[in-house]
């Protein structure tokens, strides 16, 4: 499966990215950390998810600066798998050193109602 996450196919790359994170495929995690700079902006949500998947806490870095990207898809994804850091705390401030507003409420938004979801179990 690797090798499609070089192929010029987008859809492939989506494809292989997809599955090497859900497999939780860790040597796949150097392959497809590139991938969340590619230009088109499904690549680099499917990337946010499989990293997520593979190492949210070794690509924590990675998946903060996704929450600043331009796409709201990329932003989400990359909330939806930092609201269950154990250090979300941390990630918070340094999202507000950022600046970046729609970040911030994007991981405001999923850490609420992450919490709205564990209330109502």
């Amino acid at each position: 499966i690797m090798p499609y996450l070089a192929s010029a196919n987008f859809n492939l790359v989506i494809d292989a990215a997809r599955t090497l994170g859900m497999l939780n495929d860790k040597p796949a995690a150097e392959k497809i950390a590139p991938l969340l700079i590619d230009r088109h902006w499904e690549v680099r949500s499917i990337a946010v998810t499989a990293l997520g998947c593979i190492d949210r806490d070794g690509y924590e870095a990675d998946l903060i600066r996704a929450l600043q990207d331009r796409e709201w898809q990329v932003r989400y994804n990359a909330a939806a798998i930092l609201k269950d850091s154990p250090d979300i705390e941390g990630i918070r401030k340094v999202v507000v050193a950022t600046g970046d507003r729609y970040a911030l409420e994007m991981l405001e938004f999923m850490t609420q109602s992450n919490e709205l979801w564990r209330q109502a179990e």
